[in-house]
């Protein structure tokens, strides 16, 4: 008898623990793919209205720039010049629909890119006139409405 109470306690024990397993997946880390230290190859700015308007910050303006993205949502994006001052910006990143909307934690302002990882590894970002991009391309007529097309290599 002390079998049969025996083998009838194991089939109850596993439904208990089967009962107080954490039964949600975990969820991976959306900032994972984007983590790391990346370095521009190209920055480059094309004007809405007239796409023979460009500007390569990288390769017309002689400037470096590099980015880090933390896995805590943390991002710094330093400039440097030709003459090799550097401009640099913190704040917060977040992957939102594909894109990834950084937060300037000086201003608050939001910049929002889309974002793709290609199968080099490589990362391309997006920004559109439409949403927001901007590039003043020395013509006298001020800031126009511009497409940025930026692409970036991994450390």
């Amino acid at each position: 008898m002390k079998t049969l109470t025996r083998l009838a306690v194991i089939p109850v024990a596993a439904l208990f623990l089967g009962a107080c397993a954490e039964t949600d997946p975990v969820q991976p880390d959306p900032l994972h793919d984007f983590a790391g230290t990346w370095d521009a190859q190209t920055f480059v700015w094309t004007a809405d209205d007239d796409p023979d308007l460009r500007h390569d910050r990288i390769a017309d303006g002689g400037e470096l720039h590099e980015m880090t993205i933390g896995q805590d949502g943390a991002f710094t994006q330093t400039w440097t010049d030709a003459a090799g001052q550097q401009t640099t910006t913190t704040g917060t990143v977040a992957l939102q629909n594909g894109s990834l909307a950084f937060t300037d934690g000086a201003t608050g302002t939001v910049d929002t890119f889309g974002a793709e990882i290609g199968a080099d590894g490589g990362l391309t970002m997006t920004q559109t006139g439409a949403a927001g991009g901007q590039w003043d391309f020395g013509t006298g007529a001020g800031p126009q409405a511009a497409t940025l097309e930026a692409g970036f290599t991994r450390r």
